[in-house]
């Protein structure tokens, strides 16, 4: 699980811009002025358009979860099998190597989705544009700071 710092900022929206007059917007943009409705948002979410998965409850994310673990497993399998294929003779893992440091990282999701259904009520949970509930989600927990979680597993394959 990646921690990625994050920050809240304001921002004026496409669909704002569309409500107010062509000239106004003009006006605005050469002025830099853009002091009309702003939505604030995490600068991630509005760098990368990612949506909220308003829809998803807690027991949806335990589902989601508790159906996902068994791909995201094999996809970090594949991911130290393939950076295997990369080493020499006499650093390459064996599988009991292998096995052992997907239990490592097991429990370190585990422990993850076990602090994200703790802090639920400060969590939001976010997918890409696309909607593809099957991709990658990230999460944000409004803990100690503005942080963004991603599951690194689910990114480094190609779902397309």
């Amino acid at each position: 699980v990646l921690k990625c710092k994050c920050r809240w900022e304001c921002s004026v929206t496409t669909k704002m811009l569309l409500l107010l007059e062509p000239t106004l917007v003009l006006r605005l943009k050469m002025k830099e002025d853009l002091a009309s409705p702003k939505e604030r948002k995490l600068d991630l979410v509005h760098n990368f358009g990612l949506q909220e998965l308003d829809f998803m409850d807690k027991a949806g994310f335990k589902e989601y979860v508790m159906l996902g673990i068994p791909k995201w497993t094999g996809y970090q399998k594949q991911l130290l099998q393939d950076a295997n294929s990369f080493l020499t003779k006499d650093k390459k893992l064996s599988e009991e190597d292998i096995a052992e440091e997907i239990k490592k990282w097991k429990k370190g999701l585990n422990e993850f989705i076990k602090y994200v259904i703790k802090q639920w009520k400060n969590s939001t949970i976010y997918w890409d544009k696309c909607c593809d509930i099957d991709g990658a989600v990230c999460i944000y927990v409004d803990d100690d700071g503005d942080n963004i979680y991603y599951i690194k597993a689910l990114y480094d394959e190609d779902k397309q």
